[in-house]
């Protein structure tokens, strides 16, 4: 976006500091506004409420405990919808019940998409809109 050099970009303009901020600049202009701080706070922030939801639910009874996708999919459990489909990309519930939302939600923004690639989570399913359509499952 920045080159103006034809022939360009050339090696030392993809490393050092004004690399670093064109690429902050750059996703600031594609996540609404965001920092990508913000979004990488807001994506560990979401990923620790379902970690603190599945802590609960360990600790009751065996008899009353939920399965990972009934917790997923349960309306009183407040998960960001893409948290529940890069945890159980194969579930028919959570897809029908969060995909649409979770690419709404993270549409513009690739900071979320690198924010959950980081803690080790496949953002296929969020990047892709034909990937394994629902009526195939």
């Amino acid at each position: 976006m920045y080159n103006t050099v034809s022939g360009g970009p050339y090696g030392q303009c993809l490393h050092g500091n004004a690399m670093h901020k064109w690429y902050a600049a750059y996703i600031k202009k594609n996540s609404l506004g965001q920092s990508v701080g913000s979004i990488t706070s807001r994506v560990k922030f979401d990923f620790e409420v379902l970690a603190e939801c599945v802590e609960r639910n360990n600790s009751k009874a065996i008899e009353e405990q939920q399965t990972l996708e009934q917790i997923l999919v349960d309306p009183f459990t407040k998960i960001a919808p893409y948290v529940a489909v890069v945890v159980l990309p194969k579930s028919y519930a959570v897809r029908i019940k969060f995909l649409d939302k979770a690419r709404n939600m993270i549409s513009g923004s690739v900071a979320y998409l690198d924010s959950i690639s980081e803690l080790g989570f496949d953002t296929d399913i969020l990047s892709n809109e034909s990937i394994t359509p629902l009526t195939t499952l």
